[in-house]
């Protein structure tokens, strides 16, 4: 019997912005990632991810736990969107910056690839 989760046709209606392309996370079988940087877990149905945190008082990044084989993995969801997206990512260069300067904005239209490293 096919996996239906593997037969996803790349687009789900987003909870909160229309509609997204929706990816499986390579490193983590039991989640799916769409180009809005909205995580799901895959049960029967998509769960979406509520609970992410983030570094300090501010938004410096947006990280989340995800578990593979009952073990736990703190990851930052720019990570997930660079492993995840990252042919779709525009530019050139080794450093993924966030477009209008949120740290916590890691959806695929505000991501761009560059040579120099902005930290705001």
């Amino acid at each position: 019997m096919e996996n239906i989760i593997d037969n996803i046709d790349n687009q789900i209606e987003s909870p909160s912005k229309g509609v997204a392309r929706l990816v499986k996370i390579a490193e983590f079988p039991n989640y799916m990632i769409n180009t809005n940087a909205e995580i799901f877990r895959i049960k029967v149905i998509l769960i979406p991810i509520a609970k992410m945190f983030t570094a300090g008082n501010s938004c410096t990044s947006q990280y989340l736990n995800l578990y593979r084989n009952s073990k736990m993995y703190r990851v930052t969801v720019k990570r997930l969107m660079k492993d995840t997206f990252g042919d779709l990512i525009s530019g050139e260069g080794k450093y993924i910056i966030h477009k209008d300067g949120d740290p916590c904005n890691c959806a695929l239209d505000n991501l761009y690839r560059s040579n120099r490293y902005k930290h705001h």
